[in-house]
C-alpha cells in the first residue's frame, strides 16, 4: 500500500494509530532496504513542524488511573516528536537530512515559567555566555521548576555532521515603515483600493498586533467595491 493509504488505516481505527504511525515513520526515515532492494527507493529529506510548543512544556488535561495530572511529555506524541530535538544519539533523528522547525508566540501561550528560562539560556549560548558565567540565566531558587523542561533544552552537541545544533530565531512584527511598504504592495497592484496614508497605516498596524504580517496581508487583500 501506498504511505496515504497506510496513515488512513490510523485515522480511521484509533486503536492502531500508534503502531500505524511507528511503520510510518519507520518507511520516511528509512535508508536501507528492508525487504526488496531493487525496490528500494532513498528518502528525501523531512521538514517537522509544531507549533505552540508551550503546551508541551506542561501538564496536560490528562489524568492517570490516580487521577493526577499527566505531564504532555509522557503522552506517546509527544514524547516521539520532542525527542527529535536531542541530538547526540547513537543515530540521526532525521537520518535523511531536514529541517525542525518549533514555534511559540507570545499570543495564545500558556506562561510555562521553567520553559521561559529554557529559552533565554539558549539565547545565551548562541551569545557565547558561558553556561558557568554568572551572567548565564538560572532559574530562581525559589521557583518550582520542571528540570525535564531544561535538560530538553540544555544545549547537547550534536555527534553526526548530519545533525545541527538546537538554534533560536526570535522573529517579530514588521516596523510602521515596512507595513507601510507591503500595503502599498497591495495598492499598486489593484488589490487594495485605499489611499495608503501614515494614519491608516498607523491603524492597520495596530490592528495587525504590532506588524504581524499574516495579519497585515489579511488587511491588504480585501477587495472593496468602489461605487
Amino acid at each position: 500500500m501506498t504511505l496515504e493509504e497506510l496513515a488512513r488505516l490510523g485515522v480511521e481505527d484509533p486503536s492502531i494509530s500508534w503502531p500505524v504511525f511507528q511503520a510510518l515513520w519507520a518507511e520516511l526515515t528509512a535508508t536501507a532496504p528492508a525487504i526488496n532492494e531493487q525496490q528500494f527507493k532513498p528518502r528525501p529529506p523531512m521538514v517537522i513542524t509544531v507549533d505552540g510548543l508551550a503546551h508541551w512544556m506542561m501538564d496536560s488535561k490528562y489524568r492517570s488511573a490516580e487521577f493526577k495530572p499527566i505531564h504532555a511529555h509522557d503522552l506517546v506524541f509527544v514524547k516521539h516528536f520532542l525527542s527529535l530535538l536531542r541530538p547526540g544519539g547513537a543515530q540521526p533523528t532525521l537520518p535523511n537530512g531536514g529541517l525542525l522547525l518549533y514555534s511559540t508566540s507570545a499570543s495564545n501561550n500558556p506562561t510555562v515559567y521553567t520553559f521561559n528560562v529554557a529559552l533565554k539560556q539558549m539565547e545565551a549560548r548562541q551569545a557565547g555566555v558561558d553556561p558557568s558565567s554568572p551572567d548565564f540565566p538560572r532559574p530562581d531558587p525559589y521557583a518550582a521548576v520542571d528540570q525535564r523542561v531544561l535538560e530538553l533544552f540544555d544545549g547537547a552537541k550534536p555527534t553526526s555532521p548530519k545533525e545541527g545544533a538546537l538554534e533560536l530565531q526570535t522573529l517579530g512584527g514588521l516596523t510602521r515603515e515596512e507595513a507601510r511598504g507591503f500595503m502599498e504592495y497591495f495598492a499598486l497592484s489593484g488589490i487594495l483600493r485605499e489611499r495608503v496614508t501614515e494614519e491608516w497605516v498607523g491603524e492597520k498596524w495596530s490592528l495587525a498586533g504590532g506588524g504581524i504580517i499574516g495579519e497585515l496581508e489579511k488587511m491588504g487583500r480585501r477587495l472593496r467595491v468602489m461605487n
